[in-house]
């Protein structure tokens, strides 16, 4: 199999992409660095570098110079956009140097000159990943700036080897492309400043089976905002109702509510895509599939719906069970059912990307039962 590099690194993938896909280009961009790493210690001299033969005439050694420098035969060609997805590996480069989250972008190499040269016929034949020639998946900005969709085709030249000593075999240089350009990379920030969200809106329901006292604590969180005033926790008495008084200023309320900061690398590599004029209709059938009631819809609906509906794809994903073990609710008397549900989203580009569809487990009430909803936008 052939590598091919050009202005930016070039990588080989199977040409039949299976339903393991992340895992499998991994492995392959894995194994593609590999080889490149060790065609390139093979090559030691320099591509312009004579090298010297020796032979004896009687009793005299003559020395020929034989020139190495490297000859490549030119084809004009064209790389042809087959699919442009993100997978865990590329959104997870924005916790490392990139900073960003990137996208995978595959494509073939086609061209209507006869390519002379049998060992390269082979490489019309195989799909390509494109990364920057600093190694990173591009971002959405750069496939924005460059225009990059699935089925365009980009003018390059495919440069195959004649004779002399070359650095790789098949190169391929995409014109209209600048694999250098890094404008993506974000100004360095301290580790809060790039990686914190902001856990949004979280209000608290109470609905005991008869009038009590409660308290309610919220662990581990950094809470910015709260009310009613969060004092180590809530003291409140609470009818069966849902009627929520507090017991150090005497005021009703009808939920309790916080915000807060996490550092958490929450990512989603799972959910849903879905318009932003559909965000409606999306949300009250999910929400009611986790068991929120009609007036807690109508709430979480209310909130984030004009977040939802300014962008025209969201990507989203309820991340209730991670989010429950990263801030666990603690509550006296145990209720017998909490829901907390827990909404992630980001804003994303018009292209198509494929994401797995989350299942979502049906909950049920029973008893003395606790709701929380809240979310978070990723940037």
């Amino acid at each position: 199999m052939k590598i091919l590099i050009f202005l930016f690194i070039l990588f080989f993938l199977p040409s039949c992409i299976s339903g393991n896909e992340t895992q499998k280009d991994s492995e392959s961009k894995k194994n593609a660095k590999t080889t490149e790493n060790k065609s390139t210690q093979v090559i030691s001299k320099d591509k312009k570098e004579e090298s010297v033969m020796s032979k004896t005439i009687g009793d005299e050694m003559v020395e020929k110079t034989v020139s190495n420098e490297c000859v490549y035969k030119n084809y004009n060609a064209k790389a042809v956009v087959i699919k442009i997805h993100q997978t865990t590996e590329s959104m997870n480069q924005r916790h490392k140097d990139a900073g960003f989250q990137g996208y995978e972008i595959l494509f073939k190499i086609t061209t209507t000159e006869t390519i002379e040269e049998s060992f390269a016929k082979e490489t019309l034949n195989n799909d390509y990943l494109f990364l920057l020639n600093n190694g990173w998946y591009p971002g959405s900005k750069f496939i924005e700036k460059y225009g990059i969709k699935e089925n365009n085709s980009y003018s390059g030249i495919l440069k195959v080897k004649k004779s002399g000593v070359c650095d790789k075999d098949i190169t391929f240089e995409i014109k209209e492309i600048d694999g250098y350009d890094y404008f993506e990379k974000p100004v360095v920030k301290h580790y809060y400043e790039d990686d914190r969200i902001l856990l949004k809106k979280p209000v608290i329901y109470l609905y005991p089976e008869k009038d009590m006292n409660i308290s309610v604590k919220v662990e581990n969180a950094k809470l910015i905002h709260t009310y009613p005033k969060y004092d180590n926790g809530w003291n409140v008495f609470v009818t069966k109702e849902g009627k929520i008084t507090n017991l150090k200023t005497n005021l009703e309320h009808y939920c309790l509510y916080w915000e807060g900061e996490s550092s958490k690398n929450y990512t989603i590599d799972e959910g849903f895509v879905v318009k932003g004029d559909d965000s409606i209709k999306f949300l009250e059938e999910k929400l009611e599939i986790m068991g929120l009631n009609r007036k807690e819809i109508n709430e979480f609906i209310i909130f984030w719906l004009p977040q939802l509906e300014q962008n025209e794809l969201n990507m989203i994903k309820f991340i209730n069970e991670e989010y429950n073990n990263d801030y666990p609710l603690n509550v006296s008397p145990k209720p017998d059912s909490i829901i907390r549900v827990y909404m992630i989203f980001k804003k994303i580009d018009a292209i198509d990307i494929l994401l797995k569809e989350q299942v979502l487990k049906p909950v049920q009430r029973k008893g003395f039962s606790v709701v929380e909803w809240g979310g978070s936008e990723l940037k």
